[in-house]
C-alpha cells in the first residue's frame, strides 16, 4: 500500500490507495471501500476523494481503522486531514509543523529551508 508518509494531501493518498486496491481486485469499488470503513453512505469515500465532503473526527478514525494503520500512521493521517481541511493560516501552519516534525515524513520529503519559509 502507498506510504502515507510521502503525502501532503490526504485526498491524493486515498485515491492512490483506492487505485491500488482496485488493481489487486477488479471488483473493488467505492461502495466496498465505504462499507469497509463502516460508512452508511455508499458514495461517501468517493465524495471525500473528489473534495466534495470532508472527514469528521469520527470518519478519520473509521478510515484509519479500515486501512489498518498503526498508531503513528493514524496520527499522521489525522494531521494530514486537519491540515488539508484547515480554515485559517494559523491552523494550517500548526498542522503543517506537526506533519513536518514527523521523522518518517522528514526522511521521505526533506524540504529546503526556503521551501519551508
Amino acid at each position: 500500500m502507498a506510504d502515507i508518509f510521502t503525502y501532503l494531501d490526504y485526498r491524493t493518498y486515498l485515491k492512490d490507495v483506492f487505485r491500488e486496491m482496485k488493481e489487486k481486485r477488479a471488483s473493488f469499488s467505492h461502495r466496498a471501500f465505504a462499507r469497509m470503513a463502516g460508512f452508511s453512505s455508499s458514495n461517501f469515500v468517493m465524495l471525500v476523494m473528489q473534495g466534495k465532503r470532508n472527514l469528521s473526527s469520527a470518519a478519520i478514525q473509521k478510515v484509519a481503522k479500515a486501512l489498518k494503520f498503526k498508531k503513528i500512521e493514524a496520527e499522521f493521517f489525522e494531521n494530514l486531514v486537519r491540515f488539508n481541511q484547515a480554515k485559517t493560516d494559523s491552523e494550517k501552519n500548526f498542522y503543517y509543523e506537526r506533519i513536518a516534525g514527523n521523522r518518517r515524513y522528514a526522511q521521505a520529503k526533506p524540504l529546503e529551508k526556503g521551501e519551508f519559509e
